[in-house]
């Protein structure tokens, strides 16, 4: 990583020091901003200190500003706010002292934090104490894209130098991915994580290098790029889908696509004609009946790897849905596939 105050633009620090960044240094110089500064585990580059205290938030309902519709909570007289999507913050030169609610964190070239959705973060220039220069890579989903963006932090003063939009729709998958293993700090998440995000920065080089991405004027608006093909609902389905046999709420799937609750509980049941637990449920259900059909497995098996958490409501709804038991369930398509047979 450079230490001087000019590294290169954008585009060419992602095309040949990115990668580089997240083999040998990401997983020893990231840390995940935690709403608690208890809770936040510290690399030995990275230093931290109390902010004070935030008070209480201004609603965000009804204001026209820019990106209010990923604002989810704003602290105008801290300039901090919180989003809906996560965001990964690179100190490319210099150093960064950022504000996360209420501690500081001091960030040194090649050192990264990786801000959740709902972490304080920074908003608008309140980026860095004053007399510090820094320039930061910025990376956060945008509708189906991945927005990448340089800024300039010169003593308080902060210049966005270049800004683009990778089209790959994965890019935006793969890093929510990364905040999952992390915050949710699963079996193997650290080591999963690394290779995720070794995977987004590989991807994010080819993108660039082929030239797929739009470039963003200073005027430019994110809701114009490519807003009409991007379908919540749709990357919602696609994502319970994937997640089948975990947990799955109408909360973390709502933030995943980016829509408020109340949002995404009209959009999805003007789309599909079904509430978010009938369509969880029927997906279910439906996986529930293919593995009594093509597997030997236990009921009870089946019952934990379809997502039901307990046996007797996994017996009960299926009696209820599908007009038998698992088991008579089982024995019918047995039975249907030996009469198809003979």
């Amino acid at each position: 990583m450079s230490t001087t105050p000019h590294p290169a633009p954008l585009r060419e620090f992602i095309a040949h020091k990115l990668v580089e960044w997240s083999q040998n240094e990401a997983r020893e110089r990231l840390v995940t901003a935690r709403i608690k500064a208890s809770e936040v585990r510290l690399p030995e580059t990275i230093e931290m200190s109390p902010a004070g205290k935030l008070g209480r938030p201004v609603s965000m309902r009804g204001r026209r500003v820019y990106n209010s519709h990923i604002i989810t909570t704003s602290w105008p007289r801290h300039g901090q706010e919180t989003l809906r999507i996560p965001m990964l913050w690179l100190v490319v030169a210099g150093q960064l002292n950022i504000r996360l609610g209420e501690y500081y964190l001091q960030l040194n070239p090649g050192d990264a934090v990786l801000i959740p959705p709902g972490v304080p973060h920074p908003s608008g220039t309140h980026y860095t104490r004053p007399n510090i220069y820094c320039d930061v890579l910025i990376m956060s989903p945008r509708n189906r894209q991945m927005q990448c963006w340089l800024t300039r932090h010169r003593n308080g003063d902060v210049r966005q130098i270049d800004n683009i939009c990778v089209l790959d729709t994965s890019l935006a998958d793969t890093l929510e991915r990364v905040v999952e293993e992390l915050t949710e700090e699963r079996i193997n998440g650290q080591a999963i994580s690394n290779h995720l995000l070794t995977t987004l920065c590989l991807t994010l080089q080819r993108e660039v290098q082929l030239g797929r991405y739009v470039e963003i004027l200073p005027t430019a608006t994110l809701a114009a790029i490519e807003q009409a093909d991007y379908d919540p609902v749709d990357k919602a389905k696609q994502y319970i889908q994937a997640h089948l046999n975990q947990e799955l709420t109408l909360q973390k799937v709502a933030q995943v696509v980016h829509l408020s609750r109340s949002q995404f509980i009209v959009q999805f049941r003007a789309q599909t004609g079904q509430t978010f637990v009938e369509y969880v449920t029927q997906l279910r259900l439906e996986w529930a009946c293919q593995l009594l059909r093509e597997t030997g497995w236990t009921i009870h098996h089946i019952c934990t790897f379809t997502g039901f958490k307990a046996p007797s409501y996994f017996h009960r709804l299926f009696h209820r849905k599908i007009g038998m038991t698992p088991i008579q369930y089982r024995k019918t398509a047995i039975q249907a596939d030996v009469e198809k047979q003979t």
